[in-house]
């Protein structure tokens, strides 16, 4: 799905300068490449939603708690809307990780002796071996790094 993603996310940043209105309504290469996006992008969502209706299991994650919520009128959502709020949740959450590693590597960076004392944490704690989310409590320096970057 990376591909798509990526071809969603530069079209959507391009779609604010002049004549974007008038672009969207030609058939334009680009406007061609979104929509073959879009579209791979919303039919995978739309399977994985309709399968997961299907089982009816609530996994504790997003896509549970969205198929299991109840509207104010006691209906529960409908597949579409399920599907766009999982499109927005995909979309920005891709974006704003790629951009949250890209600035705290930067700012990292910037400050040798942080970066060094970080590095140190990791080679301690991990010993060599890719990190998993049981490891998080014990890389305290780590995790107030990416913290402050986020901050910042």
């Amino acid at each position: 799905m990376a591909p798509h993603i990526t071809v969603v996310m530069q079209t959507f940043r391009a779609s604010g300068g002049p004549f974007s209105e008038f672009q969207k309504g030609l058939p334009l290469p680009r406007s061609r490449q979104f929509e073959r996006a879009r579209a791979q992008l919303v039919g995978t969502v739309n399977r994985i939603v309709q399968k997961r209706r299907a089982r009816q299991e609530d996994r504790g994650d997003l896509l549970s708690t969205l198929l299991f919520a109840q509207e104010s009128e006691g209906g529960g959502m409908s597949d579409g809307l399920v599907r766009d709020e999982v499109m927005t949740f995909f979309l920005a959450g891709h974006e704003t990780t790629a951009n949250a590693l890209a600035w705290t590597w930067y700012l990292l960076s910037q400050n040798l002796e942080v970066e060094a004392k970080l590095h140190g944490e990791i080679d301690s704690v991990l010993a060599g071996r890719l990190p998993s989310a049981g490891d998080i409590p014990r890389l305290h320096y780590t995790v107030m790094a990416f913290s402050e970057a986020i901050r910042l």
